[in-house]
């Protein structure tokens, strides 16, 4: 009886104290998001998009190769380096930091160039 209403209240407590750690985290995890995405809005607004490329942090001239569906409703995208930008079949100056899996904004460039203008 007591020691059951004890233990009930025991976990109740440590079940709220989890809930507002988990809000606190998400909200620092949301506020360090929006930081991230205005850093990046800033340099794609400072920054030509060859000089993204040369810095490792875009890719230019890349084509659509393969679409299909992913799991949990997502879809996977496979690119490849415009030919004309290829040397000898590999692909010209790929960033090492840009791997299978990454997450990716497809524009082309001449939308690109407008989307970093326009604000």
């Amino acid at each position: 009886g007591e020691l059951e209403g004890g233990a009930t209240s025991a976990v109740q407590s440590l079940a709220e104290y989890g809930a507002e750690r988990a809000e606190v985290l998400r909200d620092l995890m949301e506020e360090e998001c929006r930081e991230e995405a205005a850093r990046l809005d800033e340099l794609l607004r400072e920054t030509q998009p060859e000089h993204l490329e040369a810095r490792g942090l875009g890719l230019l001239d890349l084509r659509i190769d393969n679409v299909k569906p992913g799991f949990v409703g997502k879809t996977v995208v496979k690119l490849r380096r415009h030919p004309g930008r290829a040397r000898g079949g590999e692909l010209a100056h790929l960033p090492p930091s840009f791997r299978t899996g990454d997450v990716a904004c497809l524009l082309p460039l001449g939308r690109f160039r407008r989307f970093c203008r326009s604000e």
